[in-house]
């Protein structure tokens, strides 16, 4: 997976356009980039896109092979586990139906957790599921480079409401 900080600038015959850092990513920028034209989907085919379609339905939707193709062979080299990519991807939408209490502890590639994720994705943290669940357990869990969830949160800008100890 890049970089939080990571930029990449993409020009298609369509359309030139910026793709901001992957932890801004989300499942409605996806979809919207894909309606509008990205660098490798073809137009979009349906009219309507169903709100509750995942990105890879997307991908599927839109003949999008190679960037289907992408996500998988990513999530495989990275060791990013579905718990990671549920909330990275539904952020503030993550429902609790989603949570693998099995996938808590893992990390990905760089020593990563779940809550790194969750706060990419901009997660609602202040959930008290996930207060417990995740937040508790991991709050000082730091990835290879000595960087905690709560540093990611402070470069990206994001708010923290309270950090309780």
């Amino acid at each position: 997976m890049l970089s939080p900080m990571r930029t990449i600038s993409f020009t298609s015959p369509q359309s030139h356009f910026y793709l901001p850092p992957i932890a801004r990513l989300s499942n409605n920028f996806v979809k919207r980039k894909l309606v509008d034209g990205s660098p490798y989907a073809q137009p979009c085919k349906s009219a309507q896109i169903n709100q509750s379609d995942t990105e890879l339905i997307l991908y599927l939707n839109t003949q999008n092979i190679q960037l289907f193709k992408l996500h998988f062979t990513q999530n495989n080299e990275q060791n990013v586990n579905q718990l990671m990519r549920d909330l990275f991807v539904e952020g503030p939408f993550f429902k609790k139906d989603l949570f693998n209490p099995g996938l808590v502890h893992k990390v990905d590639i760089s020593g990563k957790t779940a809550l790194f994720y969750a706060t990419a994705g901009e997660a609602d943290l202040n959930n008290p599921f996930l207060n417990v669940k995740l937040v508790q357990r991991l709050k000082r869990k730091q990835d290879h480079k000595g960087q905690t969830a709560l540093m990611l949160a402070a470069q990206l800008g994001l708010k923290v409401n309270k950090c309780t100890d």
